[in-house]
Formats: structure tokens, C-alpha cells, sequence
């Protein structure tokens, strides 16, 4: 018999593709060290991008599940028969045509389709529940509240243990604060054998409003991935060779604060803004760039590879994570960029936030602002443009990375499974 045939299984599941997904891949490949099969249920790759619906990355069995089952294409199907009626393009009855009735509410289609995106997703919850069933695993692991669902169907079929791994503030989320999550969360969480959260600020607010124990499981570098050399990044991307970079990586989206260091540019003494990654808000902040005059001052390399992202953090001097406080997720977050940062010797300009705050004022090792505020973004990479602070605090950051690494949270969740499986 094969050796992975008798190993304990984990089924994990996941609402994305699993192309990048940095913590849930060091979660897989930490337990499948540990003795475990893992096996990721991830989602089909969409329009263009065709991924494998089978096969083994890193050690991983990763299965994607279409996003659209036999019943939902029946429904788009009539939808699209539909939708000439509620676009009001029928004739529709002699009195109404008069009266100018013929046309739905344009709430009508809308309303349509969000029943439409319901099903869906309850469709693809499904077939992940049933596959998971199917693989017959000792174990299930929800990553994030959107998979609970089917998580919590696959036990109550099969009655095996529970993860629930939250790695946001689930119902803190801008666009997630609304009853229906709340509700979700509320029932789902009493099935779940153990939860995990990635702050203490998080463990404590879930305490309180569920009586449940999160156990912290951090979002920090793996060690393994830190000795990445430096990119020559002056060269690639143009910089001036005395331009010393500030460097943000991570999605470029509503709420990271990008804007706000866009427009402490002009007040630095020197230096060049490189943002690292992509979103649905790189082109107001590339016209934001424009509209400011620095263009000539920042650069944009789009999303890299994982595995080459540390050596982009090593080229630059200072790092930024100035998350805006548009709710409770961000101002309960540390986040991985910001561990990052410090494997790459860099001090950082941070939000005044708990967790970061905890870190930063623990280790020397950077300044706290107001992230709405861009002359204090300003005014605290210019101190530590000044060679004398940079280098005590960026020394510091060494101190950081062996107390808070992979390496040591890892082994807090391969001690929780092997709680759970008796050993």
C-alpha cells in the first residue's frame, strides 16, 4: 500500500484557486511534514485561466471544483431567456405599453442576479461537502467563514473533526459587517473542534462573543523562503542609484493606505515609492500618481512570484504598511507583509494599530503614524532616511523574525492535530 494511503487525511477548503495563497500553502506543507495527507479542495480557474482540476503541488493534493454545476447552468440558461422581459424588450399587455409599465424595476435584474450568485455558491459549498465526503478524511479544515458551510455539512455527514481557521475578522470586514455573516459565523462555529485566529486581538474578540478559544496562529515569515537575495531593482526598474526605495507589497486595494503615501511624496527628502502587487485600484492610484506630479517617483511592478518576493523586500530600505482604519479586520491585523519586511532587515512606517504596535514598540523597529495622515507618513520615512535611526532599528529587526517565524507558529498547529488525532 502506498504510504500516503495510511497517512491521517486533512481535507482543506478554499475559496480561491489555490495559485498564491501564502498561508494556507505553509499551513498544508507544515502538516504534510508533520505525517499528514493533505489534500486542498480549491476553485476551477475562471474566463481564460485553465488550471488542473487534479495534482500535487509541494506535496499538496490540490482538487478544484467547478465553479458551475449542472443546476446553475440550467438556471443562467433560462436567465438568459429571461432577461429580455425584465430589460422590458417584450411586448408585454396593450395597457401596460400605455402607461409605460412594460420595463421591470431596474432593482429587478439586479435582484436576479444576486439570487443567481447565491446559487452558485451554494452550489460549488456543495460539491466541495460531498467531495470532501467522498475522500473520506480523518480531518476537515475551513479556511475562512465562506467554506464553513460545506465544512460543517461534511462532519455532520461523516462526524469527524473541525478546524475552523479564521484568517480575517470574518464578520469585521468591510462589505461583511451585515446580519446574514454574522448569522453564519454564529451557527457554524459550535461545530468546529478547534478555531484558530492570527492575533490575539482577534482571538479575544471571538472569545467574547462566541466563548470559544482561539488558538493564535500568525501570519509570519517562513525562514525557509528568507535567504532570498536581493533584486538589483535600481537597474531593473530605473531608479536613480542615490534613490534610496520605500517599498509597500500586497494588494493594491481600497484601504491599504496607498493613496496617503502617494501624497506624502512630495514632502520626503528623497527616495522612490515601488509598490509591489495588483488590484482593482491600480489604475485610480497610477492616475493618482499623475494627478500628484511623482510620477517619476514611483514604480509599479504588478504581482511576482511568491517565492521571488523577498528578494524585491531586500532591495528596498524602508517598508510601509499604513492599513487605513475602515474596520475592525484592519485594526485587529499585524499581517504577513509586515514580517516580511523585518526578514528582509527593513524598518518600517506602520499604522498605529494594537498588534503592529505590539511589535514595533516591543522591538524598535520602525515608526508609528496615523495612516490617514500623510505628513506623518512624511515625516517618519524622513527620520529614518537619517543613517544613525535606520541603522539601529533596522538591526533590530533580527530579533523580531527569531520570536515571531513560521518555524515556531507551525509547530503550535501540528501540536493542535496531533491533539486532536489522539497522540
Amino acid at each position: 500500500m502506498e504510504e500516503w494511503l495510511i497517512k491521517p487525511k486533512i481535507v482543506m477548503f478554499l475559496l480561491n484557486p489555490f495559485t498564491n495563497d501564502a498561508r494556507v500553502h505553509r499551513e498544508g506543507t507544515a502538516l504534510a511534514s508533520a505525517g499528514y495527507h493533505v489534500t486542498i479542495l480549491a476553485l476551477a480557474g475562471t474566463g481564460p485561466t485553465v488550471l488542473a482540476q487534479h495534482e500535487w503541488v509541494d506535496g499538496l493534493e490540490v482538487i478544484r471544483i467547478e465553479r458551475q454545476g449542472i443546476v446553475f447552468r440550467a438556471l443562467k440558461r433560462v436567465w438568459s431567456w429571461l432577461k429580455p422581459v425584465v430589460r422590458g424588450r417584450s411586448a408585454g399587455r396593450p395597457g401596460e405599453l400605455q402607461q409605460g409599465r412594460t420595463e421591470f424595476p431596474p432593482a429587478s435584474e439586479s435582484s436576479l442576479r444576486r439570487v443567481l450568485r447565491f446559487l452558485r455558491r451554494a452550489g460549488i459549498l456543495w460539491r466541495m461537502a460531498l467531495t470532501a465526503v467522498r475522500l473520506r478524511a480523518d480531518f476537515y479544515h475551513a479556511h475562512d467563514l465562506n467554506t464553513m458551510p460545506a465544512a460543517v455539512l461534511a462532519k455532520l455527514l461523516r462526524w469527524m473533526p473541525l478546524v475552523y481557521d479564521s484568517h480575517e475578522a470574518a464578520t469585521g470586514r468591510v462589505g461583511h459587517d451585515v446580519w446574514y455573516v454574522h448569522l453564519i459565523e454564529r451557527v457554524t462555529i459550535p461545530f468546529a473542534d478547534a478555531v484558530i485566529a492570527t492575533t490575539r486581538t482577534r482571538a479575544e474578540f471571538m472569545t467574547a462573543k462566541y466563548g470559544v478559544r482561539p488558538l493564535v496562529v500568525g501570519n509570519v515569515i517562513d525562514l525557509n523562503l528568507a535567504a532570498v537575495p536581493a533584486r538589483d531593482l535600481h537597474t531593473e526598474l530605473q531608479i536613480p542609484a542615490d534613490q534610496p526605495i520605500i517599498i509597500y507589497q500586497g494588494g493594491v486595494q481600497a484601504g491599504r493606505g496607498i493613496e496617503q503615501v502617494l501624497q506624502s511624496i512630495p514632502m520626503w527628502r528623497s527616495g522612490c515609492f515601488v509598490v509591489v502587487g495588483d488590484g482593482n485600484l491600480m489604475g485610480k492610484v497610477q492616475q493618482l500618481a499623475v494627478e500628484l506630479g511623482v510620477t517619476d517617483r514611483v514604480r509599479f511592478t504588478g504581482r511576482v512570484p511568491l517565492k521571488d518576493l523577498l528578494g524585491y523586500t531586500r532591495a528596498a530600505r524602508i517598508g510601509v504598511q499604513v492599513l487605513q482604519n475602515t474596520c475592525f479586520n484592519h485594526y485587529s491585523t499585524d499581517s504577513n507583509k509586515l514580517f516580511e519586511y523585518f526578514a528582509a532587515g527593513l524598518p518600517v512606517v506602520a499604522a498605529d494599530y494594537p498588534e503592529i504596535r505590539r511589535v514595533v514598540e516591543e522591538f524598535d523597529v520602525g515608526i508609528l503614524v496615523d495612516p490617514h495622515d500623510p505628513g506623518q507618513i512624511a515625516q517618519a520615512i524622513n527620520t529614518l532616511l537619517t543613517p544613525e535611526p535606520w541603522a539601529t532599528k533596522s538591526a533590530n529587526t533580527r530579533n523580531v523574525v527569531q520570536q515571531y517565524n513560521w518555524q515556531v507558529e507551525s509547530s503550535k498547529l501540528i501540536q493542535l492535530y496531533n491533539k486532536l488525532r489522539g497522540n
